[in-house]
């Protein structure tokens, strides 16, 4: 259980960093002027963003069964 939580925690970071990484390179983009980059950067980085939420989702529901087990075996 908590090998699959810390696998959840770095796919959460993941698609955080990468979340964080396309909006640096929308940011980019828009400073150059390319507004149709800039755009396809802001929906990538929404699908990480989306992506992240969702795990952590996960990742808190999971932590919350972690926390009933270790209080049950007590």
């Amino acid at each position: 259980v908590l090998a699959s939580q810390k696998r959840l925690e770095n796919k959460y970071k993941a698609a955080q960093q990468a979340s964080e990484e396309w909006y640096g390179r929308a940011q980019l983009a828009l400073q150059k002027g390319e507004e149709d980059l800039a755009r396809e950067a802001l929906k990538r980085r929404k699908s990480y963003a989306d992506n992240a939420g969702a795990l952590k989702a996960q990742l808190d529901q999971q932590k919350g069964v972690v926390e009933n087990l270790v209080s049950n075996t007590r």
